[in-house]
């Protein structure tokens, strides 16, 4: 049975309730910028809304459909909490695929803060993408003095 998973994050953002503070806000530009990247690097396209087995549309602050998962992961931030969570339907064994597209947008997000951070600290930033033996994806950041 289909249904919209909730996966919460860590990441908290800080709420506004005009939209057009929250573009101006550098948080939020932050969490665009990890979802048009990780949209980028999964060949996928970024989109308002996601949907579930049934065609049924859930809108949502960003969202990212990639060719492995049609259906897409949504970002949501919580009205006045700030809370980012991530939506998507899962059904028919796709779990692995929505999970793929969460994980590399915390990590993008993580990464962008930290270089962000460093630069403000007059570090120059180094990243560079590194495989494990398991294929899995590691970023490394470099901030030198």
């Amino acid at each position: 049975m289909s249904h919209i998973a909730k996966y919460q994050t860590k990441i908290v953002l800080p709420w506004h309730s005009s939209a057009a503070l929250r573009e101006r806000d550098p948080a939020w530009q932050m969490l665009r910028e990890a979802v048009e990247l990780a949209a980028e690097e999964l060949d996928g396209r970024v989109v308002p809304y996601i949907v579930d087995y049934y065609n049924t549309a859930t809108d949502c602050d960003f969202g990212i459909v990639t060719p492995e998962f049609r259906r897409g992961v949504g970002i949501q931030v919580q009205p006045g909490t700030g809370e980012v969570r991530f939506l998507y339907d899962d059904y028919g064994g796709y779990k692995l695929q929505a999970l793929k597209i969460c994980e590399r947008i915390q990590q993008n997000y993580a990464a962008l803060a930290l270089s962000r951070a460093l630069k403000e600290l007059n570090y120059e930033v180094e990243l560079t993408e590194e495989r494990d033996e398991n294929g899995a994806r590691r970023l490394v950041l470099r901030g030198v003095s």
